[in-house]
Formats: C-alpha cells, sequence, structure tokens
C-alpha cells in the first residue's frame, strides 16, 4: 500500500485519538522525548530516457522509510501562556530495481553525449532521506470545561530535507554500457506556522489533536555527477538552484497514560509539503535540472513526557 492510500487510514487514527507533548497542568517546565516510525512519498525520480528525446522512465518512486526522533522543551505560566521549542531528526532508505524493454541515458550536461539502442536496461536506484528541523511556538491553553482546553499558537519553523539517489544501469545484453549516477537534492526550508491543539481527558487519560498550516521560502541546491561508460568512459556533471514559496499542513494527534507527573503516550501524524525538489533528467538539447513536486509524510510511535 503506498503512503498516500494509508494517508485516509492515519487521518482516521489522528481523528479518533488527538502531537503535543505532556505538559505541566498548572504551569511550569515540561519536556517530551519521541521515536516514531516515519514513512515519506517524494516525487518519482526519472533520469532514464525513454526515446531517444525523451527522459520519463521512473527508476524509484520516490517512497522511503525509517525511523525519526523528537524532543519537545516548553515552560508554561499558571495562567496558561506558553513558549515550547521542538525539534525533530529522522533518516530513510529505499532500494528499487527496474527493468525498462526500452532506455538509455544522456550526459548530464547533456554535450558530452549519450547512449540510446532501444534494447533493455537494468537499473537499480537507492535512496537515503535525511530530514531534520525545528520550531519556536508561543501560544495559550484557553480552558472551555473541566476536560477540554483549546491552545492557539503560532510560531518559526525551519527544516532541511536532503535526498540522495545513487543509479546504477546497464544495457542487458551488453553490460559493458552502463552508467553511475549521483544525484542529490537539498531543501532549506524557513518560515511561519499557526495551528490549534485540542486536549481533552481525566485524570488518567489525554486524548490530543494539533492542526496547523505555514508557509516557508524554500530554498533547493541541486548537484549531480554521471560515469557512463559505452566503449570508453565519459564523465559529466550538472547543478541548479531554485527558490520557491512552499506551503506546510500537519495533522497530529495522542492518547497518553498520565502517571503523576510522567506521560506515556501513542502518537502519529501527517505532514503535506506544497513544495520539494524534483529531479528534471537530462535529454538531448537538455541539461539536468531541478523541478517542482510535493511531498506527504507519516509516522507513528510512543511519547514519554515529564512536568516538572
Amino acid at each position: 500500500m503506498s503512503l498516500r492510500n494509508a494517508a485516509v487510514a492515519l487521518v482516521l487514527f489522528t481523528a479518533c485519538l488527538a502531537a503535543s507533548p505532556a505538559k505541566a497542568e498548572e504551569g511550569g517546565f515540561y519536556a517530551s522525548a519521541g521515536a516514531s516510525a516515519f514513512l515519506i512519498d517524494l516525487p518519482d525520480y526519472a533520469p532514464l530516457i525513454a526515446t531517444a528525446f525523451t527522459s520519463s522512465l521512473r527508476a524509484h518512486d520516490g517512497d522511503a522509510d525509517g525511523s525519526m526522533g523528537g524532543l519537545t522543551l516548553g515552560w508554561k505560566t499558571e495562567d496558561g501562556c506558553f513558549i515550547e521549542a521542538r525539534g525533530f531528526s529522522a533518516s530513510l532508505d529505499a532500494s528499487q530495481d527496474a527493468v525498462f524493454p526500452e532506455a538509455g541515458w544522456v550526459s548530464l550536461d547533456w554535450i558530452t553525449g549519450g547512449f540510446f539502442t532501444g534494447t533493455p536496461v537494468h537499473s537499480s536506484t537507492t535512496l537515503r532521506v535525511d530530514q531534520f528541523g525545528g520550531e519556536l511556538l508561543a501560544g495559550r491553553d484557553i480552558p472551555v470545561n473541566e476536560n477540554l482546553r483549546l491552545s492557539p499558537y503560532a510560531g518559526y519553523f525551519g527544516m532541511e530535507l536532503d535526498q540522495h539517489y545513487s543509479l546504477s544501469a546497464y544495457q542487458i545484453a551488453f553490460p559493458v554500457s552502463n552508467i553511475q549516477q549521483y544525484d542529490r537534492m537539498n531543501a532549506s526550508y524557513h518560515g511561519l506556522t499557526a495551528g490549534l491543539r485540542l486536549q481533552y481527558g481525566g485524570e488518567f487519560l489525554r486524548a490530543r489533536l494539533d492542526g496547523s498550516l505555514g508557509g516557508a521560502l524554500a530554498q533547493a541546491r541541486y548537484d549531480g555527477r554521471q560515469v557512463a561508460s559505452t566503449f570508453f568512459p565519459r564523465d559529466s556533471a550538472a547543478s541548479d538552484d531554485h527558490s520557491e514559496i512552499a506551503a506546510r499542513a500537519r495533522l497530529e494527534g495522542g492518547l497518553d497514560l498520565l502517571l503523576g507527573s510522567w506521560s506515556l503516550g501513542l502518537e502519529g501524524g501527517l505532514e503535506y509539503l506544497s513544495y520539494v525538489p524534483k529531479l528534471s533528467g537530462s535529454e538531448f538539447a537538455k541539461a539536468a535540472c531541478l523541478a517542482s513536486g510535493d511531498s506527504l509524510s507519516g509516522r507513528l510511535g510512543l511519547n514519554l513526557g515529564y512536568s516538572f
């Protein structure tokens, strides 16, 4: 099941649960740490050519999985105002093999040359994703009744998203015709976010739901290198830069067991980014460059919190 098809199930999960951290109910410092299984659906990676003039063969679908760790530190006053710092780091990877009935390749700068015979080509592609970031938020808890609280908040967020692709491809009938290609796409995001948290609970259990929207300036960089060999090796390289305004939408939820000053919770979340860098592969008369794509990611894990 693809991540986008599983998104509906995770939305239902977060709606039923309700990922803000454990908080001091009477004011004071609080902290939480979490570990989650993490999935991401990135744009397709299509560096090979399907005909002599088109680059459209997908060598990797951009799906990867791994782990995510998160840490939250905050302070809340007795009247409910809070300041909170959140950080996370994730590392993911995935490998995919494919066989194309007809395929070829063009040097990244296109000038160095290309190879296309219309014969079967085997490809093996590895993707590594590194993502990390943080938020600095301010908001206020507003009691609705004895058990329900609303917490509007706003603040800054920053994030880095690195995609590293490694491609090995060769002509099946003539393996000496092959390429090794390495593509890195990095994006930095700096922007503002605002959201609303709902907390509902009693003495031993608490449900949480957190939704936010944000916008950021995304600055992307592409660097690629290709080593191709037919009858003699040929090296080529390409690079590109791009800036774009990106929107971010996030939905998180959790269910906590309250144990005095401690809390132990199950939590999950979804995040959508309207812009992530995508490779537009080299073709005859066109060098490899950046294009625009989007991403959807999801996580599910455990959270341990403490209120001082």
